[in-house]
């Protein structure tokens, strides 16, 4: 190591102050925890503004459901029939929730053979199965029992077979994958996955430390407020008074006040020799911060304000527009990753058991713009319809493009081709 690199450590400890008291690394080091499913579980009982970071998101990405693609009326029948006989709105929002709480679920599908025999769980998916209930596993109640080895399968690295140990105390029993709608929170890598007995984390890693600081500020609201009124209470003589009797007499004095005050709600003193009066402290900059814990509570996690906090949003986005639709966007693609798998899956076997091609489904849209940013949106639209109309027609007049050009290029906006050709700007054959 040269002179060089000996200097350069040296700087970087004695700012750092590497084995001090006050070492840097302790405490600027990025840091990553690992929520247990039951401690999540307890945040969110235990914390209004933590149950609304699961349960929002999860309604919100459920509650339009989906929009299923059929050729045949009957078959789309059948579909909705099975599809509301196994509950599966319902269960999918359960599933939703817990995963984002613990980091994953199970919906186990129950089918005929396995009902009286649920060592049949354990054993691959039937060739025709039939679907009897969905039943919900949230991520303390399952691992991994087994995972496939081979590295040449699709599923590798992932669970062949779940431990499930229910929560009610119902025996424990094993579960293959193929009777599993699998829910999990994305994750930052394999080692987190496995760590998680594949599943993903909870919403609540990131956010934790946010959650408490707002709850605990909101908690001590009316415990700031009471200290904002001081008592003053002047006596004449007062420090003589306090070294007779190691200052006795005077705090008995003090008990008799605040007996006054309780019992009469006033004070009774002494009009020559004492007077109270109430003084404020400032406050000022508290509404600011208690805003700015909101402002980064929602930021942790991806919930607009208005949402997480019922709170209108200030600033340029008044309206808050632009923060719900970026909120809706997020929650479609939680969709995407989350439900989407899941759903297929379930699908696929409805389909095998009433003997039909799985059918194509889309989310229902979550956000749709409200009367003005449509007219806003028309509006604009329309703007460059005619900036883009006067420049063909001015490229037409100096002769840059024919008519013939002209046209194969409006093609694909056949209100464009009309609004010239009604000018009579194309002068082509």
């Amino acid at each position: 190591m040269d002179q060089i690199e000996l200097s350069q450590d040296s700087l970087t400890n004695a700012l750092t102050g590497v084995g001090t008291e006050r070492d840097r690394r302790e405490y600027s080091a990025v840091r990553s925890p690992t929520m247990q499913p039951d401690e999540a579980r307890r945040l969110w009982e235990g914390s209004r503004t933590a149950g609304v970071i699961v349960d929002r998101p999860a309604e919100d990405m459920i509650r339009n459901w989906i929009d299923f693609k059929f050729d045949d009326p009957k078959t789309e029948s059948l579909f909705h029939t099975k599809i509301k006989e196994l509950d599966t709105k319902p269960q999918f929002l359960g599933a939703t929730r817990a995963c984002r709480m613990t980091g994953g679920s199970l919906l186990v599908m129950v089918t005929e053979d396995a009902i009286d025999r649920p060592d049949q769980l354990a054993l691959s998916m039937p060739a025709k199965p039939i679907l009897h209930c969905l039943t919900k596993f949230d991520r303390s109640e399952c691992s991994s029992w087994a995972l496939e080895m081979n590295p040449t399968s699709r599923n590798y690295g992932k669970p062949v077979t779940f431990m499930v140990s229910p929560a009610t105390g119902a025996p424990s029993f094993r579960v293959h994958y193929s009777r599993c709608l699998i829910f999990a929170q994305p994750s930052s890598g394999p080692s987190q996955t496995m760590s998680n007995s594949c599943f993903g984390p909870s919403v609540f890693e990131g956010c934790k430390q946010a959650i408490f600081n707002f709850d605990a500020i909101h908690d001590h609201i009316e415990a700031i407020a009471e200290q904002w009124g001081i008592r003053v209470h002047s006596v004449s003589g007062l420090m003589t008074k306090l070294a007779q009797d190691n200052g006795q007499v005077f705090n008995k004095r003090l008990m008799q006040l605040e007996m006054g005050a309780s019992a009469i709600r006033s004070y009774l003193i002494d009009k020559d020799n004492e007077t109270i009066a109430a003084t404020t402290q400032s406050v000022s900059g508290l509404p600011e911060l208690v805003d700015r814990v909101g402002l980064f509570l929602s930021t942790q996690t991806r919930i607009p304000q208005v949402i997480l906090l019922g709170e209108s949003p200030g600033g340029l986005h008044s309206q808050g527009g632009t923060e719900l639709e970026n909120y809706y966007t997020f929650c479609h693609g939680q969709q995407d990753q989350v439900i989407r798998p899941a759903l297929t899956r379930l699908l696929e076997v409805i389909s095998v058991e009433l003997g039909v091609d799985v059918p194509h489904f889309e989310f229902a849209p979550l956000w749709s713009p409200s009367a003005s940013e449509m007219e806003a949106t028309k509006k604009s639209e329309q703007e460059k319809f005619l900036i883009l109309a006067q420049t063909m027609a001015l490229l037409i007049e100096s002769g840059a493009m024919s008519g013939d050009e002209m046209r194969e290029a409006s093609k694909a906006n056949p209100l464009l081709a009309e609004f010239l050709d009604a000018k009579m700007m194309i002068k082509g054959e």
